[in-house]
């Protein structure tokens, strides 16, 4: 299996929280991927060391993909029973890797999935703005309440509901990413 040494990682210009002295801590003469999974770092950062270019395999990265793909689409199927588009896409994927299918045909699902991405995007760009300005509403009540004692149960409550969706915000990002990681652990292994 490859050895990812700190000049490779240095070649993919890491945030300023890696500078050199301190990947070079971490990786000594050199990690292989499985190992970079088990580093004390957050699991975004091991993500992101195993996503570069040249530090796995194109089929690896690709089914890395699929494995976080087919992971969340539950979420869009049980918004839009009947629309399988985004799944038919993934499928072509799987297809298109075995060789089963033309860089045009998978060009065709991807385009039919996108489509439908870009439609909800806007749909959900709404949502979210919703809930952002939810969260300033929030925030303004909890300013407000050391001004007007009075009201300060009800400010609270709302500080109380944008600290714990952001908590829980927080918590499913944490949980999605080491999923991801064990995602790689198992690729890893089966191709070692």
């Amino acid at each position: 299996m490859k050895i990812i040494t700190t000049e490779v990682i240095m070649t993919h210009n890491p945030c300023d929280d890696y500078p050199e002295s301190r990947i070079s801590e971490l990786i000594g003469k050199g990690k292989t991927p499985l190992e970079i999974l088990d580093l004390p770092i957050p699991s975004q950062d091991r993500i992101w060391v195993l996503t570069r270019e040249e530090i796995l395999s194109d089929q690896i990265l690709h089914e890395f993909a699929l494995l976080c793909e087919e992971s969340v689409l539950h979420i869009y199927e049980d918004r839009h029973p009947g629309d399988r588009r985004p799944r038919n896409a993934i499928e072509a994927k799987r297809r298109w890797l075995r060789g089963e299918i033309t860089d045009m045909e998978l060009s065709e699902a991807a385009d039919a999935a996108w489509a439908t991405w870009a439609a909800r995007a806007a749909a959900l760009s709404a949502e979210e703005a919703e809930e952002a300005a939810w969260a300033a509403r929030a925030a303004e009540g909890a300013a407000r309440s050391a001004a007007w004692v009075a009201r300060s149960a009800r400010s609270a409550a709302w500080a109380a509901r944008s600290a714990q969706a952001a908590r829980a915000a927080r918590a499913a990002r944490a949980a999605e990413q080491e999923k991801q990681i064990e995602f790689f652990r198992g690729l890893l292994q089966k191709m070692s």
